[in-house]
């Protein structure tokens, strides 16, 4: 079943357009909380960033709170975490500082439960350490992994977006 989907999704992800991708992603996003769908997620998962990191702000708005949505779910998700947060991190971060700051609002809430997750999973990791385990048993990013330059961007973004929200007319 999972090399199925595997190979299902990578097929839809290379063949439709962004705009048509919507049911695929929230029919995946549910897809990854069972593990073996999550862990065979990763190689379309890679491609789908790729390919909408490059053209977030044309991507249509149902496209990209279902992708957000789907990001959210995978990033609590141990076999897809530490792929997107170490291999993917760029599409990651490109996909979620342009969707922090962008003009809808919905949109931006989707974007703030990713970098929540995010921040949730390099917390996971840091914790395990100081409680002196080598390797995260609910996952959490490794020593290795840390990126100080990644966590300053991140933080950055989460600034200016909150920075907008107390500036906007539809939270003042």
């Amino acid at each position: 079943v999972a090399s199925s989907f595997q190979t299902s999704c990578m097929v839809l992800v290379k063949a439709l357009p962004l705009s048509a991708l919507f049911p695929l992603l929230d029919l995946w996003r549910l897809a990854t909380l069972e593990p073996s769908l999550a862990s065979a997620s990763v190689g379309p998962l890679s491609a789908l960033l790729n390919r909408v990191s490059q053209t977030t702000a044309a991507a249509p708005r149902p496209t990209l709170l279902t992708l957000l949505r789907l990001l959210s779910n995978a990033l609590g998700s141990a076999p897809l975490a530490r792929p997107l947060l170490t291999e993917k991190k760029s599409s990651v971060t490109a996909i979620l500082v342009q969707t922090l700051l962008y003009q809808d609002k919905l949109v931006r809430v989707a974007a703030a439960s990713v970098a929540f997750n995010a921040a949730a999973w390099v917390q996971r990791g840091r914790v395990a350490r100081l409680r002196g385990e080598s390797e995260p048993n609910k996952g959490g990013i490794r020593e290795d992994e840390e990126d100080s330059e990644w966590e300053v961007e991140i933080v950055s973004a989460v600034v200016e977006a909150i920075e907008r929200e107390g500036e906007s007319e539809e939270t003042g």
